[in-house]
Parts: structure tokens; sequence; C-alpha cells
């Protein structure tokens, strides 16, 4: 809460990102930060990042009110399979409340997604993707699954797939580096612009989007966001 004022009154900030991985961790934390932005009337919004199995109707009614705009889930699959095999700790079912719990207290939701997960197969994907747009988060993301190293699937590549390239300069969040023994390097490489395309370019979430524009500034991201997605 110092840091927030501090923002606020040396540098005039309205809106701040709170990036810590999972900021509904401790609940009872969160409350209390919550509490205290209502108390010492802070005019700002926030975002955060959390996860699907951490919040709960009352947490999030409480987030809202005490400015919270957005929250990012990493949602990574809508395959119970695929949740099973990263060791996720989260249910589809989770992932369905928590973007509808969210959206219901005024909280935009925004969804990341990993296409490439050991043992998914092309259908499970284009399953998710279909799901996908069932969930209809505000926002979306995509992402490549990469087996770092030193994790389980970095140190068992040849029993889950195969790996594109082995330097580490390459596995960045975007850049597809395995390819599992489920799916082709093709079929993988597709599928993260059909996401994209699929979910962004719904008439239903144009219109959607179309009504919350509240500003030039809203124009200009709408417009970039476009590009980007016909780009792929």
């Amino acid at each position: 809460i110092e840091e927030f004022k501090l923002l606020i009154e040396e540098y005039h900030v309205k809106d701040i990102a709170i990036w810590d991985d999972t900021f509904t961790l401790d609940k009872n934390r969160v409350m209390e930060i919550c509490r205290l932005i209502k108390q010492e009337k802070l005019d700002i919004v926030w975002s955060a990042h959390s996860r699907v199995n951490t919040v709960d109707q009352e947490l999030l009614k409480t987030m809202s009110n005490a400015g919270c705009w957005k929250i990012c889930y990493g949602v990574e699959s809508l395959m119970q399979k695929n949740l099973n095999v990263i060791r996720k700790g989260s249910t589809v079912e989770q992932n369905f409340n928590a973007v509808h719990w969210t959206q219901k207290y005024g909280i935009q939701a925004e969804a990341s997604f990993i296409f490439g997960i050991p043992g998914e197969t092309y259908q499970d994907a284009l399953e998710t993707i279909r799901l996908m747009k069932k969930l209809n988060p505000d926002y979306m993301k995509c992402f490549p699954f990469t087996p770092l190293p030193g994790t389980e699937s970095g140190e068992k590549i040849e029993e889950y797939g195969t790996l594109i390239s082995d330097n580490t300069d390459n596995f960045t969040e975007n850049a597809v580096v395995f390819t599992p023994k489920s799916m082709t390097r093709e079929q993988l490489q597709g599928l993260i612009p059909k996401a994209y395309k699929e979910f962004y370019l719904r008439p239903k979430y144009i219109v959607r989007y179309a009504r919350n524009i509240r500003s030039v500034h809203d124009v200009k991201r709408a417009l970039r966001g476009a590009s980007a997605v016909m780009s792929f």
C-alpha cells in the first residue's frame, strides 16, 4: 500500500499491474490489501495474475470493489488429461468457474493456453479451441509448450517428443522448439494462429469488444490487435 501511495503521489500513476505469479495465493493477504486500498481512498485501478484454484466469489467481489479491473489466469488447457500431464493442480470446471465469477463481478478475465503438451493430439487441441470460445474470456493468449532444462519434460525429451532446437536462446515463450509424439510440427505451428483467429474474429466477440470501447486509446488498441491477428 505504501508503494501504491508513492506511485500515485510522486508519479501520478493511475493503473498498476501486479506481476506476482499468483497474487491470490494468500487470500487473507489480498483481502487486507483490498481493505486498505478502500480505507486509504486510493485513486487507482489495478490488475493481477492468479490461478483458477485460488479464487472464490467473495475474494473476487472484494478485489473488484477495490479497483481490480483484470485478472490473468494460466488456464493452459481445457482438456483434463493435459492439465494432469503438466500437474497443473486444477480442473476444467475450476477454469470455467473462475472466469465466470471474475466476469460476474465486473473484472475482465484473461486466459493463457499452451499447445503441444506431451500426449496432446491435434484433435485434443481443436477441442480446446472449441471450449476456449465457450469459456469466452475477455482476452486470450496462446503459447507453445517448452521443455525447459531441469524440468521433468526437459530431462525426458526423447520419451515425450522431439526437440527441434537445443539452443536455449530459442526457448522463448513464442518459439516452437518442441513437438510431442502425438502431433506433427506442422500441426502444432498452425494451432496458435488458428486459435487466435477463431477466438478474436467471432462476430460475438467483436460486438462485445466494440460495446466496451470508451476512448480513442481503446480504438487504437483494437486496431493494433486486429492487425496482429490478421497477420498470422
